[in-house]
């Protein structure tokens, strides 16, 4: 049975009232797996999730700022991981790094990258205090 957006809620709800997972499958003629899953991520992002489908709808103000980011400032991969780690905080990674054409290895590569770097640079900073900024010995 092809599951409506309307189903896929009900079976949510129905799940948080108490039904069991072999209860809802049998009544909506799918897979106990496929109902643990939708509620699993119902669970995880709220039941909106339930409802969209795969066309997703970008903002026009965010594809604007990443592409003034990416093509107008010209900044790198690393920039703009930097820059994705700003915008995560108002919108879904994975959308982010579509928009951008940023694979999800490269965005965590550069993540971590700049965190070893910053250890690096703070272990010679606190080198250099403790020999008064003075080169040589």
């Amino acid at each position: 049975m092809k599951l409506v957006a309307e189903n896929k809620i009900e079976i949510y709800r129905l799940k948080k009232k108490g039904y069991l997972y072999k209860e809802l499958a049998k009544k909506f003629k799918i897979d106990p797996s496929n109902v643990r899953y939708m509620v699993k991520l119902a669970d995880l992002h709220d039941e909106i999730i339930l409802i969209k489908g795969k066309n997703n709808y970008y903002s026009s103000e965010l594809k604007l700022d990443i592409i003034n980011e990416v093509l107008i400032i010209g900044n790198s991969i690393y920039a703009t991981s930097l820059y994705v780690e700003e915008l995560k905080k108002t919108h879904k990674l994975n959308i982010l790094l579509k928009i951008l054409g940023l694979s999800r290895s490269s965005y965590y590569y550069t993540k971590n990258k700049e965190d070893k770097d910053k250890n690096t640079e703070e272990a010679i900073l606190l080198i250099q205090e403790k020999n008064k900024y003075r080169y040589g010995l």
